[in-house]
This record gives structure tokens, sequence and C-alpha cells, in this order.
């Protein structure tokens, strides 16, 4: 049989962001983006999902940067924190947090997107021995890892899943799905290390970084698509999907 998330949605109604308007158009920019994917202690694996989603076994999630040159709100660095599961049998990220560097973008991500997003000092950083990638709050840094021993590989080997982010749409709590589409021009693999790591910052303190898989890097087009998608937290995707908007 299949496993389903067991996250408590109903205690979180009050904390998700609060959803203004979906996003009815697509933007595209310039993007640098940093990935991190490990497999995560799964002792609580099937709490930290919501019930529409599955796990994945071994449970696994990403620390992603996203360096955006332009954004209908200016240019913004974005951080956040995923675990992976799969939404029937299409695979994404249940974000748990992220912090972006202004306030314009804070706002538009929240707004539009459901994004569970606040402000924070991201960077992405290239220096001559690794690329960093770092978040700061308040003056403390909740997460740096660094891509070392880098390596040129295909564009095409590049690969990032969609997003889910709990949020409360109207009067109804609801999963966005966020659909970046990314075109890379370059890319790297690389070591990981994970030189600092405050899961708690990101809103889910029970998240530990177990095994780790390569880190990759890329520069490229990254496209937000519009919201093309809602989910029912509490049933499973297959019936619980409702589309927004006509189709494309």
């Amino acid at each position: 049989m299949p496993q389903f998330g067991k996250l408590d949605v109903a205690s979180l109604r009050e904390r998700v962001p609060v959803v203004r308007e979906l996003a009815t158009e697509a933007w595209e920019s310039d993007t640098r983006v940093l990935n991190f994917s490990y497999e995560l202690d799964d002792s609580h694996h099937l709490d930290l999902l919501p019930p529409a989603l599955h796990p994945s076994i071994p449970l696994w999630g990403n620390l992603m940067f996203r360096e955006h040159a332009t954004s209908p709100v200016g240019p913004f660095v974005l951080a956040e924190l995923r675990a992976i599961g799969r939404a029937g049998i299409h695979p994404g990220g249940y974000t748990f947090g992220a912090f972006a560097t202004t306030d314009a973008a804070v706002a538009f991500l929240r707004d539009h997107y459901g994004w569970p997003v606040r402000r924070g000092d991201v960077r992405i950083d290239r220096r001559h021995d690794a690329i960093v990638g770092s978040v700061r709050v308040d003056g403390r840094t909740v997460a740096e890892a660094a891509l070392e021993r880098a390596e040129p590989i295909a564009p095409s080997d590049v690969l990032y899943h969609v997003s889910f982010h709990l949020a409360r749409v109207g009067e109804d709590v609801r999963l966005v799905q966020v659909e970046p589409r990314y075109t890379p021009a370059s890319a790297e693999r690389g070591t990981p290390r994970v030189r600092a790591f405050e899961p708690d910052a990101f809103g889910e303190p029970r998240v530990k970084l177990v095994n780790p898989l390569p880190a990759t890097a890329m520069s490229g087009q990254v496209e937000l698509r519009r919201v093309r998608w809602l989910i029912d937290p509490l049933r499973p995707a297959v019936i619980g999907s409702t589309r927004v908007g006509g189709r494309e």
C-alpha cells in the first residue's frame, strides 16, 4: 500500500501564508542556482508531509539557493528547504520555509505563490575553491553550504522539481503547486559540505541531514509559471487537485 504524509495541517492554519491573488502571469529571469540534496533522517518521515503527498523512500530533501537577476519586483536571492515527495506520480518538494533578500520579494512570493518566506540575508558566492550559499538572519548564520571540487557537467543532467506550498487560499488551506522551469546554459557538480544548518529557522526542527548526494549548480534561464494547480492537503493528490484557469 502507498504511504501518505501525516502532517497535522489544522495546527498550521494560522501560521501559513495567506495568498492575496494567485499568480496569473509567468515571468523569466537570468538565474544562478546552487542546490544541496541530502537523504533525511526518516524518524518522522510521515509527519513531515501533508496527507496529500507520498514520501520518497528513502526520504530526501534539498536546500536550494536561487539568485534572480530580474523579477516583477526586482532582483533578489532566495533560499528554501524542502522534502521531496510525490503528488500522485509527480515528484515535487514540500517547502518548509524560505528566506529572500528584499521585502518586496517576500511580499510578492507570499501573496501570489503562498511561499513560506521571510526576510534574510541570502548569498551565493563563487570563491576560488568552492561555490558557497549562505543565509544570515539577525546577524546569525542559519545555513551555509559549499559545493567543492566543482566539475562541469552537461546542462541536461540537472533536474530540479516543482514545489508545494501550504497556504490559505480564500477560506481554505491548500497546497499551491509552484512550477519553475529551468533552462540551464551551464552546469556543475561537486562535493557538498554543509558548514551550518539550523532547520528550526526554516520552520521544521525535525529535519536532519544524513547522507549527502552530489551538489549541483547551474546558470541560465528560469521561468516561474503562473499557478496552475491547487491541491487539498488532506486528500490524495490524484483526487484532491483542482486546475486553476484554463489549459495552456
